[in-house]
C-alpha cells in the first residue's frame, strides 16, 4: 500500500468532517425538536397539574370565605335581634317610667299650696278637680 497523497489525505478527511458535521446537524436540528416538543408537554402537563391544584384551592377558599359570611351573616342577625329586644325593654322601661313621672307630679300638684313663703306640698290639701260624670 502506497502512502497517501497529503492534498488527497486532507480532502478526504475534508469530506469526512463535512458528512460528520452534516449528521451532526441532522441530529441537533432532531435534538432540538424532541426537547421543544418535550418541554410543550412538560409545560402542558404542569399547566394542568397547576390548573388541578389552584381549581381545588379556589375552591376550598371559596367555600371557606361562604362559610365566613354566613357566620358573620347570623351573628349580625344575633345582634340586631338582641339589641331590638333590648331596645323594646328600655322602651317599655321608658314609657313605664314616664307614667310614673306624671303619676307623681299629678300627685304633688294636687297637694301643692302656694302661699306667701311660696310653693309647698300639704297633704291634707287636695286640688284635684272632680272626675267627670254625675256628682
Amino acid at each position: 500500500m502506497r502512502p497517501e497523497d497529503p492534498t488527497a489525505r486532507a480532502e478526504r478527511i475534508t469530506a469526512e468532517l463535512r458528512e460528520v458535521t452534516r449528521e451532526a446537524a441532522g441530529v441537533l436540528k432532531s435534538l432540538q425538536v424532541a426537547a421543544k416538543n418535550a418541554r410543550a408537554m412538560v409545560d402542558e402537563y404542569y399547566s394542568d397539574q397547576v390548573k388541578t391544584v389552584l381549581d381545588a384551592h379556589t375552591a376550598k377558599w371559596q367555600a371557606d370565605i361562604d362559610q365566613f359570611w354566613a357566620d358573620a351573616q347570623t351573628d349580625i342577625k344575633k345582634v340586631v335581634s338582641d339589641a331590638v329586644a333590648r331596645a323594646g325593654q328600655i322602651i317599655y322601661t321608658a314609657a313605664t317610667l314616664e307614667q310614673l313621672c306624671k303619676a307623681v307630679a299629678v300627685e304633688v300638684a294636687a297637694h301643692t299650696v302656694y302661699d306667701q313663703d311660696g310653693p309647698r306640698v300639704h297633704y291634707a290639701v287636695d286640688h284635684r278637680p272632680d272626675p267627670p260624670g254625675p256628682h
